[in-house]
């Protein structure tokens, strides 16, 4: 059973489910891979996020022609080098929402703009896991340090609505990584 750091600590009901690379049996219901595909693959069984450090997707293209590079929780600590004024960083990590966690940017870098902090996309098999995409665009050459935190979520009731508020998580996990842009 191949699994990432972040999938061990899960859990799921004990009953199969089906591959979504060969159609075959998965170990567990939440799962999207089974063992074969995901040894082929080198990614988890549950998330499908890769399992090899430095096995994050590849400089890729968005539907606007816009570059990017996805990163992930394997990602963490990493430098990413020769990045481009223009391009997009995809930070894509994972949530609990039975936690009341998710991540948000610390302090954002001169040359880093954040263009769209998406909304929690529960697993499909699990909606109490998930992932949560952040995507920053960078706009001015130098070496840039992202940090993100796991933030409180919580609501605070007002003439408006339900308006969220982020509170830092004492000794809650952090992520970082370095971009490099010419």
């Amino acid at each position: 059973m191949a699994l990432c750091q972040t999938c061990q600590g899960k859990s799921t009901l004990n009953v199969p489910g089906k591959c979504t690379s060969c159609g075959s049996l998965t170990t567990h219901f939440a799962y999207r891979l089974c063992d074969a595909c995901s040894a082929k693959q080198d990614e988890c069984e549950w998330c499908q996020t890769p399992l090899s450090a430095g096995a994050s997707s590849p400089l890729a293209v968005t539907q606007a022609g816009v570059s990017f590079v996805t990163c992930r929780d394997v990602d963490d600590g990493r430098t990413f080098k020769n990045m481009r004024v223009g391009e997009e960083i995809h930070v894509i990590l994972p949530e609990d929402q039975y936690a009341w966690k998710e991540w948000a940017t610390k302090s954002l870098p001169y040359g880093l703009r954040e263009k769209v902090r998406g909304a929690f996309t529960p697993d499909q098999h699990n909606p109490q896991y998930g992932t949560r995409t952040i995507i920053y665009e960078v706009r001015a050459n130098g070496n840039y340090l992202l940090e993100l935190h796991e933030v409180q979520r919580s609501w605070s009731w007002g003439w408006s609505g339900s308006q969220p508020t982020l509170q830092p998580i004492p000794g809650g996990k952090v992520w970082k990584a370095t971009f490099d842009v010419k």
